[in-house]
């Protein structure tokens, strides 16, 4: 009886040497992938918050114009708050004669996100703002050298700065 010829000879599978080479290349581009990913969570959301935090400020100065009226911006490093209430009295602080329009807090709402620089401003009755010009710093609380800023011009443009990199 005579032999098979080795090409006609049929073996399914892959050898052990193909099985290796495919896994190492795949651990090679899920390290690289992850490499490019780490983070991306907690930049969303200290991006999520600033975009926030810049809607309030603009909704304080909509409200402003509104109701020809002080309106004032609150941003407290210490509890993580911004407040936007109507302060008709120009005192910067929440009263009786005082109308909270939105409390958020932002280490609540955003996980690992806070305020590193809080402060408190106020729009007149034509949406400009009054005293020291303000700058509202929001950070990654594990990565403190990633943040953003939301900054009021003397004119009232409403400016968000975040660092290099993050689009916006």
């Amino acid at each position: 009886m005579k032999k098979p010829s080795l090409l006609l000879r049929h073996e399914g599978g892959f050898t052990f040497v193909e099985l290796v080479v495919v896994v190492a290349i795949a651990a090679i581009l899920i390290g690289v992938g992850y490499s490019g990913f780490s983070g991306t969570l907690e930049r969303q959301r200290c991006q999520a918050a600033i975009k926030r935090v810049q809607w309030l400020v603009k909704q304080a100065q909509m409200q402003s114009i509104e109701k020809n009226t002080s309106c004032a911006v609150v941003a407290d490093s210490g509890t993580d708050r911004v407040r936007v209430f109507i302060d008709p009295e120009k005192d910067l602080t929440i009263g009786a004669n005082d109308t909270l329009i939105e409390s958020v807090n932002i280490a609540q709402e955003y996980k690992g996100v806070e305020i590193r620089n809080g402060c408190a401003f106020r729009f007149n009755n034509r949406g400009i703002p009054k005293g020291n010009l303000p700058r509202i710093a929001i950070n990654n609380a594990e990565a403190s050298w990633e943040d953003g800023n939301v900054t009021v011009s003397s004119v009232g443009r409403i400016n968000v700065q975040m660092p290099e990199g993050w689009n916006y």
